[in-house]
């Protein structure tokens, strides 16, 4: 198996991280991973019993945008934002637009309920 895209770049070192890249991102000499929801095991994420806001940059190409809606898919309740424009890191791209979704989210229902923990 050739190493990885983290490997090639001394991210990953040992074989087992090379691995997973293979195994879970498909192509190992691809930096955009496309995971197969079917073939993981996701049950947990079905169990989660909070409110959960996804926010995702459409013009992610580190992680799918596609998988955005398969985590809210798959977490019951769960709202995602998609912002078109945006890359893998909304929150420090536009983070006047992603602040005033995150903070109508707080101020749902849902959301007041459950009291933040850190």
């Amino acid at each position: 198996m050739r190493p990885c895209a983290w490997a090639r770049r001394g991210a990953c070192r040992k074989r087992s991280s090379q691995v997973l890249c293979a195994n879970v991102y498909g192509d190992a000499g691809k930096m955009v991973p496309t995971l197969d929801f079917a073939g993981l095991d996701t049950p947990v994420l079905n169990a989660l019993d909070m409110p959960t806001l996804i926010l995702w940059g459409a013009k992610d190409r580190w992680i799918p945008p596609a998988h955005a809606a398969e985590f809210t898919r798959r977490i019951p309740g769960a709202r995602s934002v998609m912002y078109e424009g945006l890359g893998h890191i909304p929150m420090e791209e536009a983070p006047h637009r992603v602040l005033q979704d995150l903070l109508a989210f707080l101020r749902t229902p849902d959301a007041a309920r459950t009291p933040l923990q850190v």
